[in-house]
Parts: structure tokens; sequence; C-alpha cells
């Protein structure tokens, strides 16, 4: 029980987290539909803390070359489950 407690005290933060050019390839095995290929990812995360909000910036090039996609926003805090997004703006 002990062990539990501290596992769970633990705290992570992180000041800063950069990609850049990088590629995702997400496949839904549920829906069995044809994959997606983003490239040219760009993401930035800024103060990350499981216990308040941050911030993230992310593009990337759905479907094609150029940078087409845009999500940025401040997200809230997060459960063990999920965080909560509290502003953003998307573009695609």
């Amino acid at each position: 029980m002990r062990e539990e407690n501290d596992r769970r005290s633990l705290t992570l933060t992180i000041d800063s987290l950069s990609i850049e050019d990088g590629s995702i390839h997400f496949i839904d095995l549920g829906a069995q539909g044809t994959p997606i290929q983003i490239d040219n990812v760009q993401f930035e995360l800024a103060n990350f803390s499981a216990t308040r909000q941050f911030d993230i910036d992310s593009s990337g090039s759905v479907l094609g070359e150029n940078s087409n996609a845009h999500l940025s926003g401040k997200v809230g805090r997060c459960s063990e489950k999920a965080c909560s997004i509290l502003t953003h703006s998307r573009s695609i």
C-alpha cells in the first residue's frame, strides 16, 4: 500500500518539449480504414504538468506535402484517464 501511495505522489513536469519534422502513421484497427500519414509534424509543448494547465502547438501535412493542419491550445489538469482541453484553435 505504501508503494502505491508513493507512486501517486510523484509529479512529472516538463518545461519544454519539441518535435521537429516528425511523422505519424495512424491505422484505426477497429474501422479497418485506410491508414493516415501525417508528415512534417511540428509539435511544441510548454510548461507540462499533470496538475496544472499547459500549452500545446502543433502542425503537420495531412494527405499531401504542404503543412495544412494546425492545432494549438491550452490543456487543463489531467486525471488518470484523460486531460481536458480548455481552449483550442484548429484548421485543416
